[in-house]
């Protein structure tokens, strides 16, 4: 990656899925990262101690001389975020990924909502406090295509929150408006990240911490068999290495300031995900659940009750900005299919050898 080669970056969420993508990407182009956790004792924060300390394979060897990680919790006020400022003051850019979520829809959408818009709120009025040359943060698609329309979807789109199904989608949107009017007058920019799914290989080293993310859990169950029949929906899939690329590309890139950067191409259909990691896990692809039987199912099942508005909808996002402003290019669903499930093997989340998978 060509960078800036000095700098510090505040990477919340930096133990999550993305967020230690983004620290890898940062510690490669040169900069230092103070990245948030919100609890350092926990078995997930694990690998990133082992890389401070020099002893892991998969995160950069520069962590060791040059990250650090801040406890902090999106219900923090804007305060607490002000005392990891202080304490940081070499800080000048942040990656904002953290976000709460929830592998079911919530009892009370509030548990989701309240913590999504007050932890950017917070820490956004803190970096502008602090004058941080720019945020990024990390949106999602959830924000631009509800409610789902066959159509291709631009920077300029926006979901109506009182529409959408999904409580994780409505806090991405409301999180994302509420970044806005922080910024609005502030002399710290902003730029906004919008990917699709993302998929592609982790840097996690033991196979618990698959429990409770979204596309690890998902994945390891493709790839063991355990997932026979998908809905007839299309998604977004993005490798999530080329997101982090994005966010710290964006960091450096003056024409991405104040600009939405979608980070997804065109739909993929859900049984065409499937059959790109089974085909290298050996398993079989999966047939579609037939569409009068998940309507039913979707009258009991908050979970499929979200997605029945995406039934048989076919779907683009345009993500020529992206590509222009930050030079960069995507890679192909089977590269990054057959990447993670050697990764989620390699972590032992794969079929035992010698098991069937039919």
């Amino acid at each position: 990656m060509l960078g800036l080669s000095s700098g510090t970056v505040l990477v919340t969420g930096v133990s999550g899925y993305l967020g230690s993508w983004c620290m890898q990407k940062c510690l490669e182009a040169g900069y230092s990262v103070v990245g948030t956790v919100r609890d350092p004792d926990s078995k997930k924060v694990q690998f990133l101690m082992e890389a401070i300390k020099g002893k892991s394979e998969k995160v950069s060897a520069m962590a060791a001389r040059r990250l650090v990680l801040e406890k902090a919790d999106l219900m923090d006020d804007e305060v607490a975020w002000e005392q990891i400022f202080a304490r940081h003051p070499e800080i000048e850019y942040v990656l904002h990924t953290a976000s709460p979520f929830m592998n079911s829809e919530p009892k009370n959408p509030d548990g989701l909502l309240i913590p999504a818009v007050r932890g950017t709120t917070s820490l956004l009025k803190a970096a502008s406090k602090y004058n941080v040359k720019r945020v990024v943060l990390t949106s999602s698609i959830s924000a631009v295509i509800e409610p789902m329309e066959s159509k291709t979807y631009t920077p300029e789109d926006w979901s109506n929150p009182s529409m959408q199904t999904s409580t994780y989608g409505k806090s991405k949107t409301l999180a994302e408006k509420a970044a806005w009017e922080v910024l609005e007058k502030s002399s710290t920019e902003l730029t906004v990240m919008n990917p699709g799914f993302l998929l592609g290989p982790t840097l996690y080293n033991d196979v618990s911490i698959l429990t409770g993310f979204e596309s690890g859990e998902m994945i390891a169950k493709i790839i063991t068999g355990n997932m026979s029949a998908v809905p007839e929906i299309q998604l977004a899939p993005v490798d999530v290495r080329d997101v982090a690329e994005a966010h710290v590309r964006a960091l450096w890139t003056p024409a991405a300031a104040g600009k939405r950067l979608i980070c997804a191409g065109k739909g993929v259909w859900f049984k065409d995900i499937h059959a790109a990691f089974a085909m290298p896990a050996g398993v079989k692809p999966a047939k579609n659940i037939p569409h009068r039987i998940f309507m039913c199912i979707g009258c009991f099942n908050p979970a499929a009750k979200a997605v029945r508005p995406w039934l048989r909808k076919e779907f683009a996002c345009d993500d020529s900005r992206t590509k222009k402003i930050l030079d960069m290019s995507f890679t192909p669903l089977e590269v990054f299919a057959e990447d993670m499930v050697k990764d989620l093997n390699a972590l032992g989340a794969g079929a035992p050898p010698g098991a069937s998978s039919h």
